[in-house]
């Protein structure tokens, strides 16, 4: 598993759908991203607050990559971008 630190924040839209950009130093390969979605409204530095969603992956990842760790969401990236859907299930609040 390839190992970097980086934080940001987005906005959720309308549709429920955020983008996030991120240095372009993110080489091919299984990355791990945790997240969560501010509904108390504390700044993000503070960690998430009751009430705050998590997001979460549990899925079997795909042949070749690390066991995923159950509290981040999977990624892999493959020729500079990645794209990863969640839907409800994949969520819990605090």
């Amino acid at each position: 598993m390839n190992a970097q630190m980086e934080n940001g924040k987005t906005l959720v839209q309308d549709d429920l759908t955020a983008e996030f950009q991120s240095s372009p130093r993110y080489g091919n390969g299984a990355w791990e991203m945790a997240a969560f979605v501010s509904i108390a409204g504390a700044s993000p530095l503070q960690g998430p607050q009751p009430g705050d969603l998590a997001a979460f992956d549990n899925s079997p990842p795909p042949a070749g990559q690390p066991p995923v760790t159950g509290v981040s969401v999977r990624m892999t990236v493959n020729g500079a971008d990645a794209e990863v859907s969640l839907g409800n299930q994949h969520f819990i609040q605090y």
